[in-house]
């Protein structure tokens, strides 16, 4: 767990020195961004399922919908945040976006299995199936506004992502016993292993692009990072214990929704020019706090089991 921890880091720390050299520019990040989310995720969810052969079926459907109506909450979550800290008019779309979507996806997932081990992986992308549904419908909505040249209709391409895809087609093997030949699934997973590396240093670069100095005085940043990287995962955690889950269900639940900002939130606002600053001051103020959580919530999960 140390060992996974202190990787990330300094992931993290070479997509900084990368950007401030200009090898990672906004561009390049953008494009392994896509590499990442459209090919190399998508490949390690599938081999995912050949971890978790044996689990219990019945539990993996109550949990799916546990995290169906998670998402369905969390909306509502974000509009009382605003009203706790008394959010700025103008920055309270960001704001509840910052509440809905965590990183659950290039953070939670290498985090997750340094816990829980490979088998995370798959019940990661099933308990979070609502989040590209959620994101391509609520979060460009708002994101939006009410600017009619910029609304769009939504279509089925847009909500089924290849991450989405993978996520079905992986249930459906799962629940129908279904195996890949073994060279196919080799290859996948040899390209899946590259997502936890060039995701985070994307995350190092997007870091590199923001003038930190002035982010650590914005107050209701550190409101925001308080809720997001701690009130919600203790929430979290009560809640499953509530439903009757624990062990692995549990802390992945809560490490998930436990990760900072998504940097989706910060990549919808600048494709509708709208929130650009707040939302990625958002992404990485929250990234850069997790530095400081993340640990502690993994050595609490690790001792409670």
């Amino acid at each position: 767990m140390v060992t996974t921890i202190v990787k990330l880091f300094l992931a993290l720390a070479i997509g900084i020195y990368l950007n401030k050299k200009k090898i990672l520019t906004g561009e390049i990040n953008r494009a392994i961004s896509t590499m990442v989310m459209d090919i190399f995720l998508p490949f390690m969810i599938v081999t995912s399922v050949s971890n978790a052969q044996g689990a219990d079926k019945g539990a993996l459907v109550k949990y799916i919908i546990v995290g169906i109506a998670i998402y369905i909450a969390l909306p509502f979550v974000g509009k009382l945040l605003v009203k706790i800290l008394r959010i700025r008019a103008e920055d309270k779309v960001p704001f509840e976006l910052f509440v809905v979507f965590a990183n659950c996806l290039f953070m939670g997932y290498p985090v997750s299995a340094a816990l829980y081990g490979d088998s995370s992986i798959f019940y990661i992308s099933i308990f979070h199936l609502m989040f590209n549904i959620m994101y391509f419908t609520y979060a460009t909505k708002r994101l939006r506004g009410d600017d009619k040249e910029k609304k769009e209709k939504h279509n089925i391409r847009a909500l089924l992502s290849n991450g989405t895809i993978a996520s079905l087609l992986a249930l459906f093997m799962f629940f129908f016993d279904i195996s890949l030949p073994e060279g196919v699934t080799t290859v996948m997973n040899f390209l899946g292993t590259l997502t936890t590396p060039l995701s985070m240093l994307v995350i190092g670069a997007s870091i590199g692009t923001v003038e930190l100095k002035r982010l650590m005085s914005d107050k209701q940043m550190y409101g925001m990072a308080i809720f997001r990287l701690i009130v919600i995962p203790v929430i979290i955690y009560f809640v499953m214990t509530a439903l009757g889950f624990d062990g692995n269900l549990r802390g992945i639940a809560v490490i998930t929704l436990g990760m900072p900002v998504a940097s989706m939130v910060s990549m919808g606002s600048i494709q509708y020019n709208r929130y650009v600053e707040v939302t990625s001051a958002g992404v990485v103020f929250s990234t850069i706090c997790s530095l400081i959580t993340m640990p502690i919530m993994l050595m609490l999960l690790n001792h409670i089991g």
